[in-house]
């Protein structure tokens, strides 16, 4: 898309790098070769319990999850040591991905689901709850976190607050902890910090308290620092991280040592778009980008849209506004609905961070910008509804093409 001679078009920084790798042979030798970190499979004993997490940000998790999966169960075979996969709710493809992907290429091992585990652990007087089916080497578990259910949550910490913090207790229970998750820029309201599994599998009131915390937060300051210590605490030694490139595929992959992740994926950008000094933009026009899953693809999501506006908002004149680009964005849900509500801003954020809302942090952090920008939104959302919701609406790329060309100085970014 080319500005008239009236605009200036600025490529912005992201966290996306412009390299391509070959997923399969990055994943395994990010694990054969870690940063700060010997040999992964090193580190087990026979016996153990491994808990691989898939961050909620990861745009492709079962992709991704696969090559590293399949190492993983080829150099631990020998040590006997139980796999357990946590996802997120959102995922309702996985379960039978991942089936189909053990009965081709490890016919010797077993699926077993959350509801498998449920019965299994009811059976026999006998049967461990905490060990249970998690202790056979012959079964992959597979457990969907959720923060609302007790019996799946165990106490970690207090907050600051000397709030209790509850996470997911296969994470608490396991000998070793890998957290798989997107690397995404530290101001980003969806980017985990090094030690990745909180607020990410926290129960519920943690993640409101973490997202209270977050749009309280002064400039310069973090929200992340108990999070950090309660990684510490569980014994997060491990983690891969991996940030995409241009095509929403995986671009560069990171193995090893948390903190070394992080730094690793943050370098892969630091060259790469315009440096963050360039501000006082009229508009910002972020895409987000969505990888090609063939069957199984899917649209934009609220929190992403959320957080790119977030991004976005940091380059922008006192005037400025944002535009973002949400292909495939076809719903509203609980919390996003609340953005209709004529409440005073203040009073509609606590209500939204008060209850287990669907997309409650996005709708707070939408409102919040919406209380100093406008933000328009090209997506499949009915333009009315996106306009009760205090968005404006931009039908087609023609549209974008003329509201870039009316404005000054415009900044492109993608997420």
């Amino acid at each position: 898309m080319k500005p008239t001679s009236d605009s200036e078009l600025i490529q912005l920084r992201s966290a996306i790098c412009d390299t391509s790798i070959a997923l399969s042979e990055a994943a395994v030798q990010a694990l054969r070769e870690p940063l700060d970190y010997p040999s992964v499979d090193l580190a087990f004993v026979p016996g153990d319990r491994l808990a691989i997490a898939l961050h909620d940000n990861l745009p492709n998790p079962f992709g991704i999850l696969v090559p590293i999966l399949d190492w993983l169960i080829r150099q631990l075979e020998s040590k006997n040591v139980s796999i357990t996969v946590v996802i997120p709710e959102n995922h309702q493809a996985f379960p039978k991905q991942l089936a189909n992907w053990l009965a081709e290429h490890h016919p010797s091992k077993t699926l077993v689901s959350q509801e498998d585990s449920r019965q299994q652990e009811t059976v026999g007087s006998d049967t461990d709850p905490a060990n249970g089916v998690g202790d056979s080497s012959d079964e992959i578990r597979l457990v969907v976190y959720s923060p609302d259910e007790p019996q799946s949550l165990e106490y970690i910490a207090a907050s600051e607050n000397a709030e209790p913090m509850y996470l997911q207790r296969e994470l608490v229970e396991a000998d070793f902890v890998i957290p798989i998750y997107r690397w995404l820029e530290p101001s980003d309201p969806r980017g985990p910090d090094p030690y990745v599994v909180l607020p990410a599998f926290a129960d519920g009131p943690t993640r409101l308290q973490y997202a209270k915390q977050w749009l309280m937060q002064s400039p310069g300051s973090s929200t992340r620092s108990w999070s950090q210590q309660t990684g510490w605490l569980l014994g997060v030694q491990f983690t891969v991280g991996v940030v995409l490139n241009h095509d929403g595929q995986v671009g560069m992959l990171a193995a090893g040592n948390p903190e070394s992740v992080a730094q690793a994926c943050s370098q892969a950008i630091v060259s790469k778009h315009t440096s963050s000094a360039v501000q006082a933009l009229d508009l910002v026009v972020v895409r987000i980008i969505l990888p090609d899953q063939g069957e199984g693809s899917r649209g934009a999501r609220w929190d992403e849209v959320a957080s790119a506006a977030w991004i976005a908002e940091k380059w922008l004149s006192p005037t400025g506004r944002i535009v973002v680009v949400a292909d495939k964005l076809m719903y509203t849900t609980e919390g996003i609905s609340f953005l209709a509500s004529d409440e005073p801003d203040a009073e509609l954020i606590q209500e939204l961070l008060s209850g287990p809302h669907e997309d409650a942090f996005p709708a707070a952090i939408l409102r919040s910008l919406q209380s100093r920008r406008s933000i328009y939104l090209q997506c499949q959302v009915d333009p009315e509804t996106l306009e009760s919701l205090g968005f404006a609406s931009i039908a087609n790329a023609s549209q974008l093409e003329r509201l870039m060309n009316g404005a000054g100085r415009v900044g492109v970014l993608e997420y």
